[in-house]
């Protein structure tokens, strides 16, 4: 059967991002995410921001990790730096794969569950943990 590819372009704003990254890391995200720590651009342990989600969106990045794996050898077991650009990836690949899910963020009825499952994409390149 022939298919047809729809390919439709959203801007979120920054505000949007913020509310799902906070979303995310303060309840949806709890049970399986660890804050490892804060970098900067370089690499370098990074400081002076306020906000969690701002280590994010601000130039610098957090470094999560996916503490539900019994060992660091499991094959879904990830330690990675989130950052904008990762935020970036993760919301196309969102659109791609939980087209529900980022339905939710476009039409503003994001919650817990959205933060968690870009959180989950970030992290991990898919959901895992549903």
């Amino acid at each position: 059967m022939n298919k047809f590819k729809v390919v439709q372009e959203n801007i979120l704003d920054e505000q949007t991002v913020d509310s799902l990254l906070v979303s995310a890391l303060e309840g949806g995200s709890r049970s399986w995410a660890t804050i490892e720590g804060y970098v900067d651009r370089k690499g370098d342990k990074a400081k002076g921001c306020k906000y969690l989600s701002d280590y994010v969106l601000k130039g610098s990045g957090l470094v999560i990790s996916n503490d539900m794996e019994e060992t660091t050898t499991s094959p879904d077991y990830r330690k990675t730096i989130v950052n904008r650009d990762t935020v970036g990836q993760a919301l196309q690949c969102m659109a791609n794969q939980e087209p529900r899910a980022f339905q939710d963020i476009v039409n503003d009825n994001a919650d817990a569950i959205t933060g968690d499952i870009l959180l989950q994409i970030c992290v991990m390149e898919k959901v895992v943990y549903a």
